[in-house]
């Protein structure tokens, strides 16, 4: 039986600031997060899957993905993509949604940091927290809300 976790997150622009996907990705990527898997290559929904969540596994560079970033913000789509983390020989997988109105769903895969040891089923939610949150709060978003769950 798996487990689903998500972390939601209500971003809203600041005074007088332009806020993009881009923004957020870019923000995730300095908290230390990554587009590439291992294989190097990038996990996302291409252009006018809006709400299927057909995952693609492509290689790619940064910048051609940010044009399909750029097409489906234009279109008014969801975006869902992968991001990873390496820390102390350990790889971590986020799943990432952002819709339109900047509402973020982040959701580790299976293999998640469990608190205080393996042998506990429990996510470290505080992990995810500290490595996430505070990157999407600067000069153009702030988080205004955010609720976790899991079921």
């Amino acid at each position: 039986m798996s487990i689903t976790y998500n972390l939601h997150l209500n971003l809203v622009k600041r005074k007088e600031s332009s806020l993009s996907a881009i923004d957020i990705i870019e923000a995730l990527i300095g908290a230390g997060w990554s587009l590439f898997s291992r294989n190097g290559l990038i996990i996302y929904t291409d252009v006018g899957d809006d709400d299927d969540f057909n995952f693609l596994s492509k290689s790619m560079s940064k910048s051609r993905y940010y044009d399909i970033v750029v097409k489906k913000q234009t279109n008014g789509e969801t975006i869902a993509f992968a991001m990873f983390r390496s820390e102390n020989n350990l790889r971590y997988r986020i799943d990432v949604i952002i819709t339109p109105i900047f509402d973020v769903l982040i959701s580790p895969d299976d293999e998640t940091r469990r608190m205080l040891s393996p042998d506990f089923n429990i996510l470290d939610v505080n992990w995810y927290l500290v490595r996430t949150i505070p990157y999407l709060t600067n000069e153009k978003m702030i988080v205004e809300s955010f609720d976790f769950s899991q079921c």
